[in-house]
């Protein structure tokens, strides 16, 4: 009985307070999710109202496999505690890139169904902080022939009473476009413009570890295009010479 009591409070404080150090996943507004505005959740105003805004500083294209590096701002005149929910999407709304932390301080990360939410620690809400914060994040881009992705993203401009009333909820979103990586993708990892057994012997050289390659070298090397030279690209670079 007394575990079932702590177990109603501690539930009945999370209703009260909200979710400052944890938010629960799949709160973007990304198609098929839900926002913080739903329900009986932070609901005093209508989504995306008021004089706040919420935008992603950062390229608005990528080359498969670089890494970049974004910062997620939010505003509003009036409130003085944050908080945000972000998650990098494919057209087909599967997980497009890696996002990772650069600042563990006031970010975290935790995943569902297969799907990485990037979100605020409580230290991250920058409780008493006016006007506007911001929240740093790093992405790696993935493999070639993945599209476009787009970054869905989800804030709460609080006023800091400590209940879930009068906040404001904004959700946008942003998307990088797939760039051409100028690769040759042809083997060609002497860069001679020849294509022989001398590249084979390279590339066998780089996955046996006793090679490095500079980018280009990397990418004419890579023909399968999975960001990894292994014997699969072996055997392609053997069987585009054979014929």
């Amino acid at each position: 009985m007394k575990f079932y009591f702590f177990y109603i409070l501690i539930f009945s404080l999370q209703i009260l307070y909200g979710y400052s150090n944890n938010p629960p996943n799949g709160r973007t507004g990304a198609p098929g999710q839900t926002t913080c505005a739903s329900g009986n959740c932070h609901n005093s105003y209508p989504l995306n109202s008021g004089p706040g805004e919420m935008i992603i500083d950062g390229t608005s294209s990528y080359i498969p496999g670089e890494i970049l590096n974004f910062t997620l701002l939010i505003s509003h005149p009036n409130q003085n505690r944050w908080g945000f929910q972000l998650c990098s999407l494919t057209n087909e709304m599967e997980e497009g890139g890696i996002i990772n932390l650069t600042d563990d301080n006031n970010t975290q990360i935790s995943s569902t169904s297969g799907i990485t939410y990037l979100k605020q620690t409580t230290n991250g809400t920058f409780n008493g902080q006016q006007n506007l914060v911001e929240w740093d994040f790093e992405w790696e881009a993935p493999m070639a022939g993945t599209g476009p992705v787009t970054f869905y993203f989800s804030g709460n401009a609080a006023n800091g009473n400590g209940t879930r009333s009068g906040d404001y909820i904004y959700i946008n979103n942003f998307t990088l476009i797939e760039e051409d990586n100028g690769c040759s993708l042809n083997g060609d990892v002497n860069l001679d413009e020849d294509l022989n057994i001398l590249d084979v012997v390279t590339i066998v050289s780089y996955v046996l570890g006793n090679a490095e390659f500079n980018n280009e070298q990397f990418c004419n090397a890579d023909i399968n295009e999975d960001l990894n030279i292994d014997v699969l690209d072996i055997v392609m670079v053997v069987s585009i010479i054979l014929n």
